[in-house]
């Protein structure tokens, strides 16, 4: 009935929901109808494979009828009496990828995960050392498990709130890292315009995901809606999402019909390298459309096309899930222009990005703050409620010619592969796309959205190498993850890049100063040179790293520094004997290394 629909044949249609059904409902239904079909076919192959291995015995079976007698089982299967426990998919912290699966007896944690839910978490910690240390991804010799996550960040503290199939994330002491990144990206949709009552209305048209655009320079970029094309008649019974006039368009120099609406998004991205195919000689669809220039001036350009900024955009006022209202302003895109303070931004110290025209007015990701857009402002209300002016003061704002400098070139160096972008449907009846970015105002320190105004740049692309290695974040986990900043600690812009900076643009970036971190339980295993007993020669020697200890220390409550036994209690065993059996454990260890 779905093709029936989708062909136009509507009588053929019986079921009342498929009409209700926007375009975007529509082709993922008939998606998973046709997957699901494949999947029955496989499912009945496989079966009846299984049959023709079972005819030989059905025909003997039927052959001796009454005669027939049936033989018992000697050795019953091992594997069909499995010990009832948890099936894990463990993975490192900040990764989703390359997860080991471990299996976990029931029987080993109940005795004391009830009582003792300290020492099962040992167990466990254990049980996942053991299996992850042999796999080919395990990198962090001589470290071990130390904290346990769910998919959500929760530190899981009992092994028996674990469920089956579930996925955790280990860390060797540092706190949950989220397995992917929210990324700012430039994505596309195909825009058409239809006569209502003598009213020009400009809505979003479904495409195809899979269509590839041809390349930037076949697109011609038009600062309002161009005149040049005539009305669609619209055949969908829904109400579209609709964008205004005056916005920034692309239209098709070959077919002046085609025009699509850029705009931002942000998405989440995994932390795990991108697998380019061999067989495809363009980009990634999302690389060429997430990766930003950020130019000595202050400029935000899109590296696909370096003609198109970020900008300051219209009022918008939000509302969020508690009922808090926010005032501030859309994130857009526009052709990059001179003196134009709405397409200049400042960086702060702590990871905020900021308009110079509106500098108390923050980027942020407004996903997790459950916000929903209330109304379009216009320009009289914004008198009315006060709303933030842009600054005339200039005198911050870089040179024209520092600015020609840095993006000057980018006109020659036009991308020439095709634009592959992510072309999203529309919506339902008189649906809005979600917001996922905005100016805002800032968020005190202590709000637990503060995050969403903190940004970071990622590395990206090969024709300046290690350039994050040139930003001065205090944070050493910045450099692990490869993500940059232009400005110092002390707020001054870094003279050792080299302009532009290319990267993405990260939000909920880690914080750019030095964590506190307790060292008071935190203990780092020895790295010896060994060689045998009257071999001199260094240049034999074997590098071995010292057993890790720390769960067990903390296990009979001595320290790993000062490993000071504390007072017994009741009828426990004597402390000093616990610290002389730890220091056993750990030396026979080494000896098996």
């Amino acid at each position: 009935m779905l093709e029936h629909f989708m062909n136009g044949l509507t009588n053929e249609v019986t079921r009342k929901e498929i009409f209700s059904m926007t375009e975007e409902e529509l082709y993922t239904a008939h998606a998973e109808v046709n997957e699901l079909i494949e999947e029955l076919k496989t499912a009945i192959k496989k079966h009846r494979g299984q049959l023709s291995k079972l005819a030989p015995q059905l025909q003997a079976e039927q052959e001796q009828s009454a005669a027939y007698s049936y033989q018992p089982i000697k050795d019953f299967p091992v594997r069909a009496i499995a010990p009832q426990g948890l099936h894990l998919k463990v993975y490192e912290n900040g990764r989703d990828s390359g997860g080991t699966l471990i299996f976990v007896s029931k029987k080993e944690m109940q005795s004391s995960s009830i009582h003792h839910p300290k020492e099962a978490m040992h167990e466990l910690l254990q049980t996942i050392l053991e299996r992850i240390q042999h796999s080919a991804d395990f990198k962090h010799v001589g470290l071990r498990p130390s904290r346990l996550f769910d998919e959500k960040g929760q530190e899981i503290k009992n092994p028996q709130s674990l469920q089956n199939e579930q996925k955790v994330w280990f860390s060797h002491g540092e706190d949950f890292r989220p397995p992917t990144e929210n990324v700012l990206n430039l994505i596309f949709d195909k825009v058409i315009y239809v006569e209502e009552d003598g009213t020009r209305i400009i809505s979003k048209a479904f495409m195809d995901p899979d269509d590839i655009l041809p390349e930037y320079e076949s697109w011609s970029l038009c600062p309002g809606f161009p005149e040049n094309i005539g009305p669609t008649n619209r055949q969908s019974m829904h109400q579209p999402e609709t964008v205004e006039s005056d916005s920034l368009f692309l239209q098709l120099k070959g077919d002046e019909q085609v025009v699509l609406y850029p705009s931002v998004k942000i998405e989440k991205r995994s932390r795990a390298p991108v697998q380019r195919s061999k067989d495809h000689g363009t980009m990634s669809a999302l690389l060429p459309c997430s990766v930003w220039l950020v130019t000595k001036g202050g400029m935000i350009l899109s590296r696909a096309m370096p003609q198109v900024c970020l900008a300051v955009g219209h009022p918008i006022k939000l509302s969020t899930g508690d009922g808090t209202i926010l005032q501030g302003y859309h994130l857009s895109l526009q052709k990059r222009e001179k003196n134009n303070s709405s397409q200049l931004w400042n960086f702060g110290n702590k990871g905020s990005i900021f308009s110079k025209a509106y500098p108390e007015l923050l980027l942020t990701y407004l996903e997790e703050l459950n916000v929903k857009e209330l109304v379009t402002q216009t320009e009289d209300q914004m008198q009315e409620e006060s709303w933030p002016q842009p600054q005339q003061d200039t005198e911050r704002i870089s040179s024209q010619e520092a600015l020609q400098n840095d993006a000057s070139h980018l006109n020659q160096q036009q991308v020439s592969q095709p634009l592959v972008a992510q072309l999203l449907p529309t919506g339902g009846p008189g649906e809005q796309r979600q917001l996922t970015v905005a100016l805002v105002r800032k968020f005190t320190e202590k709000h637990p959205q503060a995050p969403a105004q903190r940004w970071a740049i990622k590395h990206e692309g090969t024709s300046k190498p290690r350039q994050w290695k040139v930003s001065k974040v205090e944070n050493p986990l910045w450099n692990k993850l490869t993500y940059m900043w232009p400005v110092l600690p002390t707020g001054e812009l870094n003279e050792d890049f080299d302009w532009p900076i290319q990267g993405s643009l990260i939000s909920n970036s880690p914080p750019l100063e030095k964590p506190c971190m307790d060292h008071t339980d935190s203990y780092t295993p020895v790295r010896l040179k060994v060689l045998k007993n009257g071999d001199w020669d260094k240049n034999r020697a074997c590098v071995i790293v010292g057993p890790n200890m720390s769960n067990m220390l903390k296990k009979h409550a001595v320290g790993p520094s000062t490993k000071k036994p504390r007072k017994p209690q009741g009828n426990s065993d004597n402390p000093e004997d616990n610290f002389v059996k730890v220091d056993q454990m750990e030396f026979q260890q080494f000896l098996e290394r």
